[in-house]
């Protein structure tokens, strides 16, 4: 067959070529099992985003910026598909896709020059340190446990939750992309948070639950002394080696009742889960005791620590079907001022940052459980230990 339109002038025709290469979701696919056509069209990519950015004038820290935003995104799409994390030791030589990372790290290097301004044979460690940039193998890993992160904290409507779940047990051959991710950084195997942005939390109803900001000191020591003399409730997270919470329930100036629990280490979770979590303290006082003045404030909507926030309005309807006059204002109260309940609290969160615990009136499924590992304290020490290894190799 003559795939030609002149066959008759005798023309030879050209048997059709074979396509070695596809894009899928774009992601370049190789027949010889490899993503050397992604990582070319990846470098590709970013140089001409980092060619874009050496034609306008802007101060370095303007296009450190601009590198991070447009170039950066630009090579690490669809990561942890084709890459697998450097791993470096002392002893021996790095494993991983070395070959990716040096790849890439000839765009960083021009990136940093640019921003700097430093000479052609400036050494890559140098320019790295004074562009404060992390080392390319390095953001590239801080990249990839990022993604897990967010893969690991899927909700289980998401078919990749089951894959991530069912990729724990890392075999020794024919691994998946998700088994590389995994058995480079172990964490991931652990029990994350869920956030499902599907999850509706109902309102409570108008008036029962409301908050109050002070726009300055001033006005918020006029709007506590007048609740000085009234049953009050107290929260407050502490950061001091561990994660704890309190709440204290004051009249005037006699701590009645209170609720200290040890959420965990700083690597599994944050002030705010530990405030949120005190807010359920709270109401586990409330329905212990007469009816009190409490504080939180939280939009159910998808966010870190969204379990706990589905527990504490879930405890607030139970509490408003007996107690439908109830109702709950939050008042912010400033670090550093001589109030009584305040002071009080912050002594009981600091026990509970040393794995203090009283025991709760109301059971809560929620606090009973071993508690899931935070998506944004995870966050967070993946990128200090990304950092501290950077000093470390620096240093070496």
């Amino acid at each position: 067959m003559s795939i030609t339109q002149r066959a008759e002038q005798g023309v030879r025709p050209l048997p059709p070529g074979a396509y070695y290469s596809a894009k899928l979701l774009g992601v370049m696919l190789y027949n010889k099992l490899s993503f050397r056509k992604h990582v070319e069209l990846a470098q590709k990519r970013s140089t001409k985003a980092v060619l874009a950015l050496s034609r306008i004038a802007a101060l370095p820290t303007h296009i450190c910026g601009d590198y991070s935003s447009l170039a950066v995104p630009r090579m690490d799409y669809a990561l942890p598909v084709w890459y697998m994390s450097v791993s470096s030791n002392e002893h021996t030589r790095r494993a991983g896709t070395v070959w990716i990372a040096k790849t890439i790290g000839k765009v960083q290097r021009h990136a940093a020059r640019l921003i700097i301004g430093a000479l052609r044979t400036t050494a890559t460690d140098v320019l790295d340190f004074h562009a404060n940039l992390l080392p390319v193998h390095i953001r590239l890993n801080r990249s990839a446990f990022n993604a897990g992160v967010r893969l690991a904290s899927l909700p289980l409507s998401n078919p990749i939750r089951g894959i991530m779940h069912r990729c724990h047990r890392v075999p020794r051959y024919r691994r998946l992309t998700i088994h590389h991710l995994l058995a480079a950084f172990p964490v991931l195997r652990c029990d994350f948070e869920t956030i499902d942005p599907l999850v509706l939390t109902a309102r409570p109803p108008e008036n029962a639950l409301t908050g109050q900001i002070a726009a300055s000191k001033e006005l918020h020591e006029g709007n506590g002394g007048s609740c000085a003399q009234r049953r009050t409730l107290h929260l407050h997270g502490w950061l001091e080696g561990g994660v704890g919470t309190a709440a204290v329930a004051m009249r005037g100036n006699d701590v009645k009742a209170h609720r200290v629990l040890h959420l965990g280490s700083l690597e599994e979770h944050t002030v705010f889960e530990s405030e949120v979590v005190g807010a359920i303290l709270a109401l586990d006082i409330i329905s212990g005791t007469p009816p009190s003045i409490t504080a939180i404030s939280s939009t159910p909507k998808a966010q870190p620590a969204q379990h706990f926030i589905a527990a504490f309005h879930a405890a607030h309807r139970y509490l408003l079907r007996t107690r439908s006059t109830l109702r709950i204002r939050l008042h912010w109260v400033p670090a550093h001022i001589d109030i009584a309940g305040n002071e009080a609290v912050d002594a009981r969160a600091k026990e509970a940052t040393l794995g203090a615990y009283s025991p709760l009136t109301t059971r809560y499924k929620t606090l009973e459980t071993p508690l899931p590992i935070s998506k944004s304290a995870a966050l967070a020490a993946g990128s200090a230990a990304f950092k501290e290894r950077w000093n470390t190799e620096w240093k070496a």
